[in-house]
């Protein structure tokens, strides 16, 4: 019986997960809708159309980074209960891989800072 609750725990995970997805996409999606705009402009007010179109790029960035930083606080938190469950039952791989697990999850969260530190 607690084999099939945990199947069906499973199965409403992924489906959980492929929702999310989903939806992040379509956020996504309306977003950059939302923010197209077509700019006419002349010779004089070049700098003024390059600045609203490099604008809604740097806001798609800025989105896509604080995605990518959520994710990494959300992965950071399983990291280390992963840590601190084979740490608990000495599991030394457990132990390594969930190190890099939680090295990985920092990264994701700085991933802003790291990213302006490359583009110097």
């Amino acid at each position: 019986m607690m084999n099939k609750v945990v199947e069906m725990g499973k199965k409403l995970a992924e489906k959980a997960v492929t929702a999310k997805r989903w939806l992040m996409c379509a956020r996504m999606c309306a977003i950059v809708e939302m923010n197209s705009a077509v700019c006419y402009a002349s010779q004089s007010e070049g700098d003024k159309a390059a600045k609203k179109i490099t604008d809604k790029f740097v806001n798609l960035e800025d989105l896509v980074l604080g995605i990518i930083g959520a994710a990494g606080v959300i992965y950071l938190a399983k990291s280390v209960f992963e840590f601190a469950s084979a740490y608990q039952s000495s599991d030394s791989s457990g132990t390594n891989a969930a190190v890099k697990g939680i090295l990985g999850a920092l990264m994701m969260i700085f991933i802003d800072i790291i990213i302006a530190f490359l583009k110097k």
